[in-house]
């Protein structure tokens, strides 16, 4: 069990992450980084009462850092107007999950815009390697979703909107930091039948870190025509963008990226007609006023930049004397623009001048959720809501039999210890200095060890799975394959380099099985094949399953397939796993058997697989069992059947990376960062799949950064685990030593077949067999200070008696008037000190029949406790 301090600082980081955020992932995961999850923010099925309803949601953010690299619209312009999504320090506490921010607003003081978008307008590409960082660090603690519901059509049968966004995010530090800057007026003035009437703003840029603008939005009310934005270097203007604010609200893509550094001038000019006011129109938020706003999405260096600038007014008002011909001229409609997608303003919000209540409520994710995501009512998850007091209320779901337990790392234990239990053989040795020298290997996405033990790694050259790798199709953006040879084979003791082939026959490697008879099994994820080649490798392959370049979800096809498991009978599984999330079996043929899909079995999956990233077998309980990424769990079903039998998950794993199952039974796995941003340790672990427990935890000195894949040698005694970055091939050996004490000591113990115990005696039986022989230093320090602090009104307790019965016997003079008491004896005695019978000395037992009260019996409670546990008792 998890120690009470942790467990409960792990309870306020899922209360509030969680609660908020209600996790669900969809297939659009697959075509982003390896280390990227998805997190929704929708709306929890809300009914605009009225035309042009304002609605808000929020999410809280409980971490130091996180970063946004994508945003995926789920919206259409048949209900959603446009959407914005605002970053908050703080907002107010209202009574539902949704409230009106018309009226009550968004944030509480500034807010900042990160994201805008409109009636099916496309999303901004952003480049690799930026993302938008938000958290406790940031700023930016609360993330509120605003959609403006232009018409009510749609809700009058009944229906809800659960319009928002799937924010595409990491816990990795981003290369650069994305940006917003932003370029307002405040002062605005158009006449009554104004035309071309024309608010510019400009401003230095005075940072010396440069940004580097590559997406732009505008935004005026009803009278707004036509909104420019513009570098000024050296006397040189530079056209960013042009929009008409009447286009959907979002972001659109620059011609190019700009560079705008130390010295630039930044400006905008907004141009207005009022052909049908006969009043004067200024400044304001309601739709009977005018804004004139200029956004640029940038990015810049994640150490020295900022994520937020703006321009306020007009600073140089001579500039614009010399401002680039056509101004005033509309720009070309967008690609993908309908005439119908036009936007009209009525009660919009300035964004830089929002002053609003707080709100501290997250989304409940049992109601209103998203199309793509099924609440996970057995997953470790903890949800906060908000009370229409704005108390907290928290619930945590009951630990199942399902659910692993985690127990402490064991110790190499000192000297020879009987009472040594048979799970130490669990224990993993970092092995040093192996591989003796560096192999030069790119991203090392797979390893596997065949019969002789020989080690083989597949990796992916000089290529780099990243944002850019493929299109919003799954496509694969890049058209040759990898030059370096993709297949290694290591020395199993020094690691060093055999053999190698591969060259020009992969694009994106993945992952790597080797089967019963060393034929070599591996998945390509830009080809969307699965290949079987014979052991040493060939240029052709023996099966190919898939079609090449081609993805798709039926019986030929696939999506970024992940692994494969091959059977002893040579049918093999595929983990169809970036895109479909699926588990496909075939005969050795390549005919298909079966397909496991989310379908008809969510409820007892709790839950749909949501990138199946590795699997094994365990062949003598027929079982197939995946990896299931970003549930950070381990899914075992029937492998003659497809049927769900259960599955494992700890708090401890984050995301599920790897799994191999050893010829003992010893399940091991490698994790990664936790999709919901919860600080997790990344490290292996050695499971107990029949006990569900976690025996030993595990990483080299160095620690794991990005760990992908595990493999186990044929006899059960080394660990071999791949990683991408570093990319590196770690070892890891059990204690053999320990491993055949255990075995003798084992040989003396009772088997537990011998009792018919109930599971609460089994599960104390396993707790105190799991103990650790060797206490850590803050484990006994923290025994003592408890000891100490009980022992403390023992002693007192003590010491109050003895002065007692001491008096009370006569063994003081005149204490305060009181007569010396004279005793029987003059010595003092313990027997005399428990004699409450005055002038009498208790009768001797020595020698007696009498049994001892405190010695051992046969029948005793530690004699009794011993059988159960199979332990010896010497040492109680």
């Amino acid at each position: 069990m998890f120690p009470v301090t942790r467990h409960y600082c792990l309870l306020l980081l899922f209360i509030s992450f969680y609660g908020c955020m209600g996790y669900g992932g969809s297939s659009d995961q697959s075509m982003y980084d390896e280390d990227t999850f998805m997190q929704d923010i929708l709306m929890p099925g809300v009914q605009p009462s009225q035309p042009d309803d304002y609605l808000c949601t929020a999410m809280s953010i409980p971490v130091d850092n996180i970063y946004i690299v994508d945003f995926i619209p789920r919206a259409t312009m048949d209900t959603a107007h446009h959407l914005l999504l605002f970053g908050c320090d703080s907002i107010e506490t209202h009574k539902s999950k949704a409230w009106n921010c018309g009226s009550m607003g968004t944030c509480n003081g500034p807010s900042k815009i990160i994201f805008a978008w409109a009636r099916n307008a496309p999303s901004p590409d952003i480049p690799a390697d930026v993302g938008f960082r938000i958290g406790r660090e940031a700023n930016v603690n609360f993330l509120v979703l605003q959609i403006h519901y232009g018409h009510i059509e749609p809700f009058q049968d009944g229906s809800v909107d659960n319009s928002g966004l799937t924010l595409v995010m990491t816990m990795q530090r981003q290369q650069y930091l994305a940006g917003i800057y932003l370029l307002v007026s405040g002062s605005i003035c158009i006449p009554p039948h104004g035309e071309n009437v024309h608010t510019d703003i400009s401003c230095e840029y005075q940072s010396s870190t440069p940004i580097y603008a590559f997406a732009f939005r505008t935004h005026s009310h009803e009278l707004g025509r036509v909104i420019t934005g513009y570098r000024i270097r050296n006397g040189h203007w530079q056209l960013l963008g042009k929009g008409n604010p009447q286009w959907p609200q979002a972001f659109y893509p620059m011609d190019e990226e700009y560079e705008i550094k130390y010295g630039d001038m930044v400006a905008a000019r907004c141009s207005f007609s009022a052909p049908n006011r006969d009043t004067y129109t200024q400044v304001g938020p309601t739709g009977h006023d005018e804004m004139c706003n200029f956004y640029m999405m940038y990015y810049t260096d994640s150490e020295l930049g900022s994520s937020f600038e703006q321009c306020l007014n007009n600073q140089n008002p001579q500039l614009f004397k010399k401002v680039l011909p056509g101004s005033d001229d509309p720009p070309p409609d967008p690609i993908g623009f309908e005439p119908g997608m036009m936007h009209h303003h009525h009660n919009e919000e300035n964004p830089v001048e929002i002053s609003i209540p707080a709100y501290d409520h997250a989304h409940d994710i049992d109601n209103g959720v998203h199309e793509d995501y099924v609440a996970n009512e057995g997953d470790d998850v903890l949800l906060q809501l908000t009370t229409p007091l704005g108390k907290e209320a928290t619930h945590q779901p009951e630990t199942t039999m399902e659910e692993i337990s985690s127990v402490a790392a064991i110790q190499s234990p000192q000297g020879d210890n009987e009472g040594q239990q048979l799970q130490s053989k669990a224990e993993l040795q970092y092995v040093k200095n192996w591989p003796e020298s560096d192999l030069g290997l790119g991203q090392v996405s797979g390893v596997a060890v065949d019969s002789k033990g020989t080690v083989h790694v597949f990796h992916r050259g000089d290529r780099v799975w990243d944002t850019s790798s493929f299109d919003r199709n799954n496509n694969f953006v890049g058209k040759s394959a990898i030059e370096q040879d993709t297949v290694v084979t290591l020395d199993k003791d020094t690691g060093s380099k055999k053999e190698s082939w591969g060259a020009s026959q992969f694009y994106m490697p993945h992952g790597l099985t080797i089967d019963q008879e060393d034929n070599i099994w591996l998945t390509d994820v830009a080809l969307h094949q699965i290949f079987k080649y014979p052991a040493g490798g060939a240029t052709q392959p023996l099966l190919t399953v898939g079609e090449r370049l081609v993805n798709g979800n039926d019986d030929a096809h696939f999506c970024k397939p992940a692994d494969v498991a091959v059977e002893a009978t040579g049918e093999f599984f595929v983990a169809d796993g970036y895109c479909n999330s699926r588990i496909v079996k075939f005969s050795p043929t390549g005919k298909l058997l079966f397909v496991f899909e989310n379908h008809g079995q969510i409820i007892q999956l709790q839950g749909p697989l949501n990138i199946p990233h590795s699997l094994t077998l365990i062949p003598e309980k027929n079982q197939v069992c995946v990896a299931d990424r970003e549930q950070g769990r381990i899914v075992c079903i029937d492998s003659n059947s497809g049927q769900f039998i259960k599955y494992f998950k700890s708090s401890e794993f984050g995301s599920v990376f790897a799994i191999e199952n050893s010829v003992d039974g010893t399940m091991y796995a490698v994790n990664g960062a936790s999709p919901s941003g919860n600080k997790v340790k990344i490290q292996g672990f050695s499971i107990d799949i029949a006990d569900k427990s976690i025996l030993q935890k595990w990483s080299p000195d160095e620690g794991f950064t990005k760990p992908h894949d595990v493999a186990v040698s044929p006899d059960g005694r080394s660990v071999y685990v791949s990683e991408i970055n570093p990319n590196s091939v770690w070892k890891f050996q059990l204690d053999l030593i320990v491993q055949e004490k255990d075995k003798k000591s084992t040989l003396s113990s009772v088997s537990e077949d011998n009792f018919n115990e109930d599971e609460s005696i089994k599960t104390f039986r396993k707790n105190a067999q799991n103990k650790s022989p060797v206490m850590s230093k803050a484990a006994h320090a923290a025994t003592a200070i408890v000891v100490c602090i009980l022992i403390v009104p023992i002693v007192c307790i003590f010491i109050v008696a003895i002065f007692v019965r001491l008096r009370d016997q006569g063994h003081f003079g005149v204490i305060k008037g009181i007569p010396r008491y004279k005793s029987t004896q003059d010595r003092f005695s313990v027997g005399n000190f428990f004699n409450k019978r005055k002038g009498f000395n208790p009768v001797t037992t020595e020698g007696s029949d009498v049994e001892d009260e405190g010695s051992w019996s046969g029948g005793s409670d530690v004699e009794e406790y011993s059988r159960l546990t199979g332990n010896r008792t010497q040492n109680l």
